[in-house]
């Protein structure tokens, strides 16, 4: 089983605020930012499962999944279809601070995830740079200068 730590991923996409414009607000602040893009999956779908589930795609300060992150935002895309080969499932994260985020993400195929902390499971597709060593990898964007609105993420592992 992959781990993805004690990092709370609860909520509903879009939780975590408002996205604002670049630059600054009337209190010097700077605005919030957003991700947004697609996620493929360039790996084949497990056995007994459909490629279908809930999209769980988190941002935390640091890529630490064991319980040392803090999730700042999420976007939760249910019935989410990676069925086709060549399906792009959109998702969008706002609110988050002008800083590095880090990305981690999987499908929860089977519906076995609990909503307040979901952890992929046996046959979920998932995101990692190493298969076989149990641990979710992030991706890096920067938000300093602005929104990301076309990035593209994939699934490449099946959880075994």
């Amino acid at each position: 089983m992959l781990a993805s730590g004690g990092c709370e991923w609860g909520g509903e996409s879009g939780e975590s605020g408002e996205s604002g414009e670049s630059g600054e607000s009337e209190t010097g602040d700077p605005e919030a930012a957003s991700i947004a893009g697609i996620v493929r999956r360039t790996v084949d779908i497990a056995p007994d499962n459909d490629g279908k589930g809930t999209l769980f795609v988190a941002a935390l300060d640091v890529c630490d999944l064991t319980g040392g992150g803090t999730v700042l935002g999420v976007a939760v895309v249910p019935d989410a279809d990676f069925a086709p080969a060549d399906a792009a499932v959109p998702f969008a994260i706002e609110g988050l601070p002008r800083t590095e985020v880090q990305l981690a993400l999987f499908l929860d195929d089977n519906g076995d995830a609990m909503p307040a902390s979901p952890r992929p499971g046996l046959g979920d597709l998932v995101y990692t740079r190493s298969g076989g060593d149990g641990v979710l990898d992030c991706v890096a964007v920067a938000l300093a200068d602005g929104d990301v609105a076309d990035i593209e993420l994939a699934l490449n592992v099946v959880e075994e």
